[in-house]
């Protein structure tokens, strides 16, 4: 491939995102990375934050993350930086969990969007994600993870035989 492929990726917790993602790795020139990165980084170095997203910790992130969107559009902004310095590869998963920073950032740098499918039991705190998961969005890539891992490995390499 020779132009960079930006693909939004946005599915609940525990559905194989992150497992499809470093799977594609074996067949194309790829990086995954989430509008919450920075974020995080900021909580660890400024908060003491421990990683543990726990019900503070959780609030700690959701917290900061609502300032610096409302603040300068900080997640579409940064993302925006990050698509420009990874010309050199095939493409680029970004993790987003708002659908209105998936759609703005699709309008203002282009690129796809794709979801993992996968039946998992739902924790308290991922129900109000689903609650506010739109049944009828249309993803350009939904990959079903419903079988075994090896399932999985083979619907990553058909993913990335068939990218244009």
């Amino acid at each position: 491939m020779s132009k960079l492929k930006i693909v939004y990726v946005n599915s609940p917790a525990r559905t194989g995102k992150d497992t499809f993602c470093d799977m594609c790795q074996e067949h194309i020139k790829c990086k995954t990375v989430s509008t919450v990165d920075y974020i995080k980084e900021i909580s660890r170095r400024e908060f003491d934050w421990d990683g543990v997203k726990d019900d503070r910790g959780r609030e700690l992130l959701a917290s900061l993350r609502y300032a610096a969107g409302k603040y300068n559009m900080g997640p579409i902004v940064r993302m925006g930086h990050i698509i420009k310095d990874s010309q050199d590869l095939d493409v680029l998963f970004i993790m987003v969990r708002e659908f209105s920073e998936m759609d703005r950032m699709q309008q203002m740098y282009g690129g796809e969007t794709l979801s993992v499918n996968r039946k998992v039991s739902i924790c308290e705190t991922e129900q109000k994600f689903l609650d506010e998961f739109p049944d009828d969005y249309k993803f350009d890539h939904i990959i079903q993870n419903r079988g075994s891992i090896e399932m999985l490995v083979i619907n990553s390499e058909e993913w990335c035989n068939n990218l244009n």
